[in-house]
């Protein structure tokens, strides 16, 4: 049996030695680079936090400036293409009226994750409330929603909005 390890060694422990010797080098020399991570992080929080200050105050204009068309949204009861910004502001402008004359006031934000997928894209995960003008939470009382979040020429911005009916 000593003979076989010896045989072997003989044979192939340059060789594993050197394989050995490139993997640690390589491993060694492999650097993550998260700040860029960290940094997209930020970014995207920025401008989720411009949402929803921009949709609290219901600023049509400010909303459009966090979303690049063409675009999509979805509020469980339809699906809508968006081929273009206006049409966006047509939307928000709709939907406040809406809330507004259901005695809307205000939203808030529950929980957000926001998850970094790669350079270009991020994905956030919403929950919220409606608060109407007597400050009682509108039913239902927890709204969850999904936005998909694309980096355009260093900014990032909202292409996709999927949130759960009101029902």
């Amino acid at each position: 049996m000593d003979a076989k390890k010896g045989f072997f060694m003989s044979k192939f422990g340059p060789l594993f030695v050197l394989l050995l010797s490139i993997t640690l080098i390589a491993g060694c020399s492999i650097s993550i680079d998260i700040r860029r991570s960290v940094e997209a992080d930020d970014q995207v929080e920025a401008l989720m936090q411009r949402y929803f200050d921009a949709f609290n105050a219901a600023d049509v204009e400010a909303i459009k400036d966090c979303w690049h068309a063409p675009a999509w949204i979805s509020n469980g009861d339809s699906n809508k293409s968006i081929g273009t910004l206006e049409e966006v502001g047509e939307i928000y402008g709709a939907l406040f009226e809406k809330i507004k004359a259901e005695g809307w006031d205000h939203s808030e934000l529950i929980d957000e994750e926001i998850d970094v997928v790669n350079d270009t894209l991020a994905t956030v995960k919403i929950k919220f409330r409606r608060v109407d003008q007597n400050g009682e939470v509108m039913l239902p009382e927890v709204r969850a929603g999904m936005l998909k979040v694309l980096l355009f020429d260093g900014e990032w911005k909202i292409t996709t909005q999927a949130v759960m009916p009101s029902k």
